[in-house]
């Protein structure tokens, strides 16, 4: 995807801070339906594993609390808050209660890989899905060998 379809979402409040153990406020006027989209790294994956394996209540509440956790990182990735960290195998994004990671044994985690499924993710919070996950995805083509392992959980109260 080398063409940039979507336009920023424009806010008139700052992101709230994404870190560890950190807690944030929510940002306002949250949209997802317009995204400008990181350049792609060419990553094709299918998913091949996917387990829910607890959902939060209430629901209404604990979606739209996961609907903004997913957008404050697609947000932060969209404007390159996240362009000085070091390349990783391993992710964890973590803000409240929420940690979501993603790792490869085999490559550093492509941001085109996180922002994708975040925005996928916030699109299912906005339905109601409230599910705690743990996920695998494989490469096809050039990326073929490289298994993305994905994670949705409540942070350790420790």
């Amino acid at each position: 995807m080398d063409e940039v379809v979507h336009r920023p979402t424009k806010r008139s409040k700052p992101l709230p801070r994404l870190s560890h153990g950190q807690e944030a406020a929510s940002p306002a006027g949250s949209s997802l339906s317009r995204r400008t989209l990181i350049p792609s790294s060419g990553l094709t994956l299918k998913m091949t594993n996917f387990r829910s394996f607890f959902a939060l209540v209430p629901t209404v509440l604990a979606a739209a609390r996961l609907e903004e956790f997913y957008d404050v990182i697609a947000l932060k990735i969209e404007t390159g808050q996240f362009s000085n960290w070091q390349p990783s195998r391993y992710i964890i994004l973590s803000m409240w209660n929420f940690e979501f990671s993603v790792s490869c044994d085999k490559c550093f985690v492509p941001w085109s890989l996180v922002q994708d499924w975040v925005i996928d993710m916030a699109a299912l919070s906005s339905q109601q899905f409230t599910g705690l996950y743990e996920a695998t995805v494989r490469g096809e083509g050039p990326f073929s060998g490289f298994v993305f392992l994905i994670h949705m959980r409540l942070k350790d109260p420790r």
